[in-house]
């Protein structure tokens, strides 16, 4: 009979590229195997994870899901009565026995199905990219059968009830990483190989403050001999682009491209961006979201990442960041410490097999042994 393996977590991009990676490796390795496996992504209603996963032909099923929000809101009351029937939801879907296993992204999409899966015996499998786990993690660690990490430090947040669960992984990156070409990407372009190149990522739902700094710094930064790309966001009014200025609200298929031909990337800290760039060997410069639009987690990600040697946090006006991208980009020392960025980069990623080939190998382990 065939075996379902359910994956699940959404909200935002950085939960589901990661999440589809781990499934294409699951894929193949099943394949090898000669397991004859249905794979099911549990989606939340209306979520943004749903128009990536028909654009990935992912088959999905969608289940209500409500979010608890760290401040005063009604709609915090409201989404409790979508938590519970999401729960309900969830609890059926999963009474057959055919359900292998879940495999959540994180999220708080994954809560209710990690919660009825694992009190029904399903075995479930969780994974946290951030440096310290979020809520969704924390609810749903108490039925996770393990639970995998990106990061060492994060093993410290977790009581000592949970480390005989605990395996650190790292943090799975999208295959499309691994194909990445500098010269194409320069080529897109328009560029020769010589010329420094900045890439401004404003995120996919865009980052005001990124945008502000940059429109300020950048006729500067290209006066002086760099080019810029510019990824807006689609929350922003794109500014007037030109010579070598690429202004575009949102980059698809083409960034890992542009990102493996970049120099150095301005970016936020969001940690499935950040293991994306080290993947490529890309130092970074941070700017991470504050305390005010989130738990702090950029700013505990872009802080190992700093003290690994990979990147610089950011923090200042224009004329302080225009200074501190003319010295890395186009100061002969400044060259120097990119390229001890990018082999700090090389040194912090796992040898071996990657991080979602670990974590496939992990989850087919779990399909073999159980006979679920």
């Amino acid at each position: 009979m065939k075996k379902i393996v359910c994956f699940t977590g959404g909200g935002t991009a950085g939960h589901v590229f990661p999440g589809l990676a781990v499934l294409g490796e699951l894929k193949r390795a099943a394949a090898g195997a000669g397991q004859d496996i249905e794979f099911l992504w549990l989606t939340s209603r209306g979520g943004m994870e749903n128009a990536l996963l028909e654009q990935e032909g992912v088959a999905r099923r969608a289940f209500f899901s409500g979010k608890l929000r760290r401040y005063f809101s009604l709609q915090n009351f409201f989404d409790l009565f979508k938590i519970f029937i999401g729960f309900l939801q969830s609890f059926f879907f999963f009474l057959p026995r055919r359900r292998a296993l879940l495999f959540s992204k994180g999220g708080f999409v994954g809560v209710c199905p990690a919660a009825a899966a694992g009190l029904l015996g399903v075995p479930v499998y969780i994974h946290e990219s951030d440096a310290d786990p979020g809520l969704a993690t924390r609810l749903a660690a108490p039925f996770a059968r393990r639970i995998l990490l990106s990061l060492p430090e994060t093993r410290s947040y977790f009581s000592p009830a949970y480390q005989s669960r605990i395996t650190v992984t790292g943090n799975p990156v999208r295959p499309e990483m691994d194909r990445a070409s500098p010269s194409r990407g320069r080529r897109l372009l328009g560029l020769d190989q010589d010329k420094p190149l900045l890439l401004i990522l404003g995120g996919s739902q865009g980052a005001r403050e990124i945008n502000r700094l940059a429109a300020e710094v950048v006729p500067s930064l290209i006066d002086r001999g760099a080019a810029v790309v510019h990824q807006t966001g689609r929350g922003d009014s794109p500014p007037q682009g030109g010579g070598f200025y690429h202004v575009r609200a949102f980059i698809g298929e083409e960034l890992p491209d542009l990102m493996a031909a970049a120099d150095l990337v301005l970016s936020r800290a969001g940690a499935a961006t950040l293991w994306e760039l080290a993947s490529l060997q890309k130092p970074m410069l941070l700017l991470p979201l504050g305390l005010a639009g989130s738990r702090g987690d950029q700013i505990k990600n872009a802080g190992i990442f700093e003290s690994r040697g990979m990147a610089r946090i950011f923090s200042g006006g224009p004329e302080k960041l225009l200074e501190e991208l003319t010295g890395l980009l186009l100061e002969p020392r400044g060259r120097e410490t990119l390229a001890a960025m990018s082999r700090a980069c090389r040194e912090f990623l796992p040898p071996g097999k990657t991080p979602a080939a670990q974590i496939a190998e992990i989850l087919l382990g779990e399909i073999n042994e159980t006979g679920h």
